[in-house]
């Protein structure tokens, strides 16, 4: 089965998204924002005319920061989503898949450390642990 390059964006989006969410958990343990998080700025001015990746988790923090927060959106079902449990499972699930091998071939270094957080190799397929 070929892989389509639209399929294997999609994937290095979600592995690099749970990486923003691990990044996330651990500033929370640590008590503040991550080292990635605290550089934001100085990375944007450094990169010049590159297309930088914004997570889902980053915009969340930054319209948490708005003193200006809906109340109606206080009770919004999304707030309550476990961005972390639902990615992890589907990245689990996924690397029992046939193109799991293929998927991980674009993965660079970062990414596939994400997915080794996860015990899931990057590029090896785990059909056999079913």
């Amino acid at each position: 089965a070929v892989v389509s390059t639209q399929s294997t964006g999609i994937f290095k989006i979600l592995v690099q998204e749970f990486g923003n969410v691990l990044e996330e958990m651990e500033a929370e343990r640590n008590g503040g924002l991550s080292d990635d998080e605290d550089d934001i700025e100085e990375e944007e001015e450094e990169d010049e005319g590159g297309a930088e990746f914004v997570s889902i988790a980053q915009i969340a923090h930054l319209l948490a920061d708005d003193d200006d927060e809906d109340e109606d959106n206080k009770d919004d079902p999304l707030n309550d989503v476990d961005l972390h449990s639902h990615l992890q499972q589907f990245l689990t699930q996924l690397s029992t898949h046939n193109s799991y091998n293929q998927l991980c071939q674009a993965l660079n270094e970062n990414e596939k450390t994400v997915l080794n957080s996860l015990q899931v190799s990057a590029g090896q397929n785990n059909a056999n642990m079913r």
